[in-house]
C-alpha cells in the first residue's frame, strides 16, 4: 500500500528559516507528494520565498496571522479547501522515525 505524504509548513516572518526548510523538504529520500506553505500575513519577504522555490508549494497566504496551531490546523491539513471532509482520518499519522545522526 502506498501513502501520499503531504508537508505543511507554518511561516510567519522567517524567510531565511523558510528557504531552508523547503531546501531540506527538497533533498528527502521520500519527497512529499505535496507540500502547502501557509503563510501567516507575514510582512518580510516569507510569501515570495514560498511562490519562487522550486519545490513548487501550494502556497496559502493568510490576509492575517492565526497564529501556528490556526494556521495547521484551520488551513494546512484542510489543504486550504476550507472543506471538513478534506481533513485526515482519526489513523492519519504514522510513527516517525528521527534520525539525529547518533
Amino acid at each position: 500500500m502506498r501513502f501520499n505524504v503531504t508537508a505543511v509548513v507554518v511561516s510567519y516572518n522567517r524567510e531565511q528559516l523558510l528557504g531552508e526548510c523547503l531546501d531540506g523538504l527538497a533533498v528527502q529520500t521520500r519527497p512529499a507528494d505535496r507540500v502547502i506553505v501557509v503563510d501567516n500575513a507575514s510582512t518580510d519577504h516569507a510569501l515570495q520565498v514560498a511562490h519562487e522555490h522550486p519545490i513548487d508549494a501550494d502556497v496559502i497566504a493568510l490576509p492575517h496571522n492565526v497564529g501556528g496551531a490556526g494556521g495547521f490546523c484551520a488551513e494546512g491539513m484542510q489543504g486550504g479547501s476550507g472543506r471538513p471532509e478534506s481533513r485526515p482520518r482519526r489513523s492519519w499519522h504514522r510513527p516517525l522515525r528521527v534520525d539525529h545522526g547518533r
